[in-house]
């Protein structure tokens, strides 16, 4: 499955700038808001990407109950992708109540599977944890073996320079 991304023209913008947008996208149009966004940062957004990221932090904020510190979008991309986010922000009990508050709710396919990817969320970060884990240890076998490969070349180019077999 492919990872989950924000646009990157945002992933520099600071927490002001990024409370600055999301209240531009809360009053104007996506066009007047890419318009807003050049002229403040100078950088051009495609009005598809702006839609993207909007989705996402609604989803974010609908995510998250009274109780609970608000989901950034990017917390909600971590969640999609299986990657830790800040604990403060992610109560995973709570989280868990709130998908299935919302799955009574489903009208598609679509929206069951990123309720299923919110609901498993730590599974899929332990099963990411014991990934690297695993690749960790084939790093280390491999360079093993090839430590083992060159003492094995050496001793038999010593032999040949001995003379024997």
């Amino acid at each position: 499955m492919r990872k989950c991304s924000l646009p990157p023209e945002l992933a520099a913008l600071s927490d002001e700038q990024l409370a600055q947008l999301h209240h531009r996208l809360d009053r104007f149009t996506y066009d007047k808001t890419q318009e807003l966004f050049f002229q403040t940062h100078g950088v051009i957004i495609g009005i598809v990407k702006l839609c993207r990221y909007n989705q996402r932090r609604l989803k974010a904020r609908f995510l998250c109950t009274a109780g609970q510190p608000a989901l950034t979008p990017a917390d909600l991309v971590a969640i999609h992708n299986g990657t830790s986010i800040p604990d403060e922000r992610s109560n995973s009990q709570l989280l868990q109540r709130r998908v299935l508050d919302l799955v009574h709710g489903v009208k598609s396919a679509y929206e069951l599977r990123e309720l299923h990817q919110v609901a498993t969320y730590e599974q899929r970060r332990a099963l990411a944890g014991r990934q690297l884990e695993l690749e960790r240890r084939r790093a280390e076998n491999r360079s093993r073996r090839a430590n083992l490969r060159e003492r094995e070349l050496a001793l038999r180019a010593l032999r040949v320079a001995e003379g024997t077999p």
